[in-house]
């Protein structure tokens, strides 16, 4: 009675963003692209989605400075390895502990930045090309999979 023939595959994006889900269709994984960089350009033109190099650098620059006082290091911070050798061993492994823990921080700080670093230098090209890289863009909503509002699905569908 019905022809049971599948047709073609279609793609459902769905993103699932603070105020609601939106849902985008494609034919092809080249769509799925073009939706990519249509959702990026929104939140690029809305403005409070992706900060700017500048902000970027200033969030970094404070994050880098508070580091320390989260760690409980400033003090020990001024001291040389050898001095702090030399203090006594209940205040060397406060020292040590904290010293630590600060390096860990500003290591994590670091990795963290040079990932946002390169996702705004990514997407400033992607958004200034004319011909822009859709896979690429794909692959930066991507990588923002994981952002509170920012995730989202696809769901390969059958068409008949």
């Amino acid at each position: 009675m019905f022809p049971s023939t599948r047709r073609e595959t279609m793609f459902i994006l769905t993103a699932h963003e603070k105020h609601g889900d939106r849902r985008f269709a494609a034919n092809d994984k080249d769509g799925l692209g073009r939706i990519a960089l249509k959702i990026l350009r929104e939140r690029q033109a809305d403005g409070y989605w992706y900060p700017s190099r500048e902000e970027l650098e200033k969030e970094h620059e404070t994050d880098l400075k508070s580091a320390a006082r989260m760690a409980k290091a400033e003090s020990w911070l001024q001291l040389t390895e050898e001095e702090v050798a030399a203090l006594p061993a209940a205040i060397k492994t406060e020292a040590i502990e904290a010293l630590e823990k600060y390096r860990v921080r500003v290591a994590r700080l670091e990795r963290d930045h040079t990932n946002e670093v390169a996702f705004v230098d990514s997407l400033e090209e992607i958004l200034g090309s004319e011909n822009p890289d859709l896979k690429k863009a794909y692959a930066l909503l991507s990588q923002r999979n994981i952002y509170e509002y920012e995730d989202f699905t696809v769901d390969e569908v059958d068409v008949y």
